[in-house]
C-alpha cells in the first residue's frame, strides 16, 4: 500500500496542476514548472476564495439534494420517511440559494469598492 502511494504522490504533482486554468492555457507565473501565481491584489483573492466557495458549495448542494431524493424514493409509503427526505430537498434548494446570493453580494460589493467591470471567476 506503501508503495502505490509513493507512485501516486510521485506522479501527482499538486503545485503542477493548479499552474494551469481552465482553458489549458499554462498560467505565466511559473518557476522551473511550479506555481507561484499568488494572488496580487485584494480582488483576486477576494475572486479565488468565492470560486472555491461555489466549487465546494455546489457539490454539497448536489450531493445533498441526491441524498434527499434517494430518501424520499426509497420511503416505501412511510411518510415520515417520506417528509425527511423532502425537508433535505428543500434544505438543498435553500443551500444554493445561499451560494447564488453570496455570488451576488460578493460581486456587487467588488463593483462598487474597486470598480471592476468583471469579475473573472472560472467555474
Amino acid at each position: 500500500m506503501e508503495a502505490i502511494l509513493k507512485i501516486i504522490l510521485k506522479f501527482s504533482d499538486i503545485s503542477k496542476a493548479f499552474a494551469y486554468d481552465l482553458s489549458n492555457n499554462p498560467v505565466l507565473n511559473t518557476v522551473n514548472g511550479y506555481a507561484t501565481n499568488t494572488p496580487s491584489s485584494i480582488t483576486e483573492y477576494i475572486n479565488k476564495a468565492l470560486e472555491i466557495i461555489m466549487i465546494i458549495g455546489t457539490t454539497g448542494v448536489f450531493i445533498m439534494a441526491s441524498v434527499g431524493a434517494f430518501i424520499f424514493l426509497n420511503s416505501a409509503g412511510d411518510p415520515e420517511v417520506a417528509k425527511k427526505g423532502q425537508n433535505t430537498m428543500i434544505n438543498a434548494g435553500i443551500g444554493f440559494a445561499l451560494l447564488v446570493a453570496t455570488y451576488a453580494i460578493v460581486v456587487w460589493y467588488l463593483k462598487i469598492t474597486t470598480g471592476a467591470s468583471t469579475i473573472n471567476i472560472n467555474i
